[in-house]
């Protein structure tokens, strides 16, 4: 008897003992976690336990479309592990949420089960430093000999389908045929649905011809005069022609940014690149004024007659201002965007942030926020940048 119960309670301190290895090993397990922004991004499961494919490639060049969540999908076989790749490209890529068409993204490779094998992650650096002596092969090699400086890399400021589908201010109305019909019954018209679009003999429909879809979204009045500017156009999709007849033509929507309904316009598709820019030198709120152009934010895109869906326009977002080619703007030209106390004149002006423009017209541009210091809002006033 005395021996058995001795028996069974060294096995019982045994198993005592496994189990608090257990919870000393699940409460001690390091998590890895990245954060932009205020917030913070997690692993679907500790890095000890992570087993990446073998055979991923060393980088993979960026498309229109990608994200690192699909990047991480297609090469690391899980879109919940992007941080991974975010990591690695640390001096690249500063926000997550932005890449661009042409960019190199590096992929972590091989096989990851612990800590201390994950990729470590490069230092910050500003454009134009100067190259430490421990730098890697790599980045001296993208050094500039003859200044010891990193060559500035040109980048787009937004996405080719934010570039497109913010469409521009026309003074005038513009007219095009109709979708009158389509193949589903669905009311929302998406990517390779089949539209059938009201004949025009003056557009001369041709099968393969490709179109922009179009929409009126409202009339801009200016927010301080009040005067009228134009009318608002967006870019719902794109489609190419099937077929067509006399009364009817036939397409397919090929591309879509924005839900196209019956109603919507067809015009004649044009090349819109994306401007590409260096930066710009950083806001120095004291500057005095460049006196440069003096204009206005006169609307907002997804905006509707006078106000902004999101209140406050901020970084990345898309704008619209009164000033155009007429004025000598042209797309990469850059504006400071500032406020003014209108009850007390005597204070100097606030500088609020800075906007690129990407499109012009006559007599308005389409700009992107490139930095905001605090809210900007419609009738915020713009000039041109020193």
């Amino acid at each position: 008897m005395g021996m058995e119960f001795f028996k069974k309670t060294i096995l019982f301190i045994a198993v005592l003992g496994i189990i608090g290895v257990s919870f000393y090993n699940v409460g001690y397990t390091e998590e890895k976690t990245w954060t932009y922004n205020g917030i913070e991004y997690h692993l679907p499961k500790p890095v000890e336990e992570l087993q990446l494919p073998a055979d991923i490639p060393e980088s993979h060049t960026v498309v229109s479309g990608d994200c690192l969540w699909a990047i991480a999908g297609t090469y690391l076989k899980d879109p919940f592990l992007w941080p991974l790749i975010w990591e690695v490209n640390l001096d690249t890529i500063a926000n997550p949420h932005l890449i661009y068409p042409g960019d190199i993204v590096l992929l972590p490779g091989g096989t990851m089960m612990a800590a201390d094998k994950m990729p470590a992650a490069k230092p910050m650096k500003p454009m134009g430093d100067e190259p430490s002596a421990e730098g890697d092969d790599e980045s001296m090699a993208s050094m500039d000999e003859t200044a010891g400086k990193m060559e500035p890399k040109p980048f787009a400021v937004t996405s080719e389908t934010a570039m497109i589908s913010s469409g521009f201010i026309a003074e005038e109305r513009i007219d095009g045929p109709e979708i009158i019909a389509a193949e589903t019954n669905s009311f929302d018209l998406a990517v390779d649905d089949v539209i059938f679009v009201e004949a025009d003999p003056t557009m001369n429909f041709k099968p393969g011809d490709t179109y922009f879809i179009m929409r009126e979204k409202h009339v801009v009045n200016h927010p301080i005069s009040k005067r009228r500017l134009g009318r608002m156009y967006h870019i719902m999709a794109e489609a190419v022609v099937v077929c067509a007849n006399e009364n009817v033509v036939s397409a397919r929507i090929t591309k879509s940014y924005q839900p196209v309904l019956r109603g919507d316009t067809l015009v004649p598709q044009e090349e819109i690149p994306i401007p590409m820019t260096f930066g710009s030198t950083p806001i120095d709120p004291c500057n005095p004024s460049s006196k440069k152009l003096p204009g206005n934010i006169v609307d907002a895109f997804f905006g509707g007659p006078g106000y902004s869906d999101a209140v406050a326009i901020a970084e990345g977002d898309i704008a619209y201002s009164d000033l155009g080619s007429q004025d000598g703007v042209a797309p990469g030209d850059y504006f400071t965007i500032f406020q003014r106390d209108s009850e007390d004149p005597i204070l100097p002006r606030y500088v609020s942030g800075e906007a690129m423009v990407i499109k012009v017209k006559e007599t308005t541009s389409v700009v992107v926020v490139t930095n905001s210091r605090t809210a900007i809002f419609l009738g915020d006033q713009i000039e041109l940048k020193q």
